[in-house]
């Protein structure tokens, strides 16, 4: 009997340990150590190019520049964030963080910039890169409780060896400019669903639980090319006061276009991320997300909406079709990264 009862502890603790990410990964932080990135067959230039697309994308300079005007304690917290923005965006491009033993690491960093660049050349691009593989590119975000983000970064990348070899050149797109912020689109109130206006669509949200990190979930429309201004953003969260055991729901009346999961509790998705087309008139269940389980989902049955929802739109409630790769200004301060969702097509 106790051999039984030990065989049964053993099954749970294995199936508990499967359901859920074995230890929160830091993705708010650069690596530490005598690093660089490599990505295998690639050159220098190619490294580089990378870089400044980076910078750019997450608007680094920028941060960095604020956060000289500060003050010293929130100075070194926000470029240690600005570091760590670009470090996830190398990662989501497919580069990785080696990390050299430190004799190694100190004789490169005395190197002049230029005979670095020359030291380097060869291992950003090898296809077996010395050192250890310390960082890379995981799809934590389908797992709520598997990311976390310390509260102050750690501000001294001096020894970052690809870094030191970055230079953009002069005609480097690196904004310097704060990233404007979305427009809050409302809620729509009750159970009945009205047929949406011309040019408009009904977008529903369930949500159950509250993100360990705080925060819930957000969209935003990505918005066309010829088109300027704030994005439109929706937000599907509750605080944890209000978050009911059934779950909370939510109903937007949303512009028609692109919508792309924009943020999840810390993490700000701006790098890459599932997104769903609306046409005018459409009612689109975008998902049921689990915000605090083992998996964030999400679960697309349209018969879960159509069961908490009457009115002359509920009977057209249709699921979102999502595709991955959709990706659009990062939000200043923010951690950034990239979520995927499986067995959908890329953008």
């Amino acid at each position: 009997m106790r051999r039984l009862g030990a065989i049964i502890l053993t099954i749970a603790a294995s199936l508990t340990a499967a359901m859920s990410w074995a230890e929160p990964l830091e993705v708010g932080e650069i690596a530490r150590g005598y690093v660089y990135y490599n990505k295998s067959g690639t050159s220098i230039n190619e490294h580089n190019v990378d870089l400044t697309k980076c910078v750019s994308a997450t608007n680094a300079q920028y941060i960095r520049s604020v956060a000289g005007r500060g003050g010293l304690f929130f100075a070194g917290a926000v470029t240690g964030q600005a570091a760590a923005r670009v470090e996830n965006c190398m990662l989501v491009r497919g580069w990785k963080a080696y990390q050299l033993e430190e004799s190694q690491g100190r004789q490169l960093a005395e190197l002049p910039e230029e005979q670095l660049a020359s030291a380097l050349a060869p291992m950003v691009g090898a296809d077996a890169p010395p050192g250890k593989l310390v960082r890379e590119w995981k799809n934590i975000g389908l797992f709520p409780n598997g990311v976390t983000r310390t509260s102050r970064p750690h501000s001294d990348f001096s020894q970052q060896l690809s870094t030191r070899v970055w230079n953009p050149g002069p005609n480097a797109n690196v904004p310097l400019v704060p990233t404007p912020t979305g427009n809050v689109i409302k809620q729509l109130k009750g159970t009945t669903l009205p047929i949406p206006r011309q040019g408009m669509a009904l977008v529903i949200v369930r949500t159950e639980g509250v993100t360990t990190n705080g925060g819930g979930l957000t969209f935003a429309r990505v918005l066309p090319d010829d088109e300027r201004g704030q994005p439109d953003v929706i937000h599907a969260r509750v605080g944890v006061v209000f978050a009911k055991k059934d779950g909370n729901w939510f109903v937007f009346e949303v512009p028609v276009g692109t919508w792309r999961i924009s943020e999840l509790g810390v993490l700000d998705y701006c790098l890459g991320a599932p997104a769903f087309v609306v046409q005018s008139g459409e009612v689109v269940f975008a998902g049921s997300f689990d915000l605090d389980g083992p998996e964030l989902g999400p679960q697309r049955d349209p018969n879960l909406a159509r069961q908490c929802y009457a009115g002359p739109a509920a009977a057209s409630i249709k699921e979102a079709q999502y595709q991955n790769g959709a990706q659009g200004p990062c939000l200043d301060y923010t951690t950034v990264y990239a979520l995927e969702f499986p067995i959908v097509a890329p953008r």
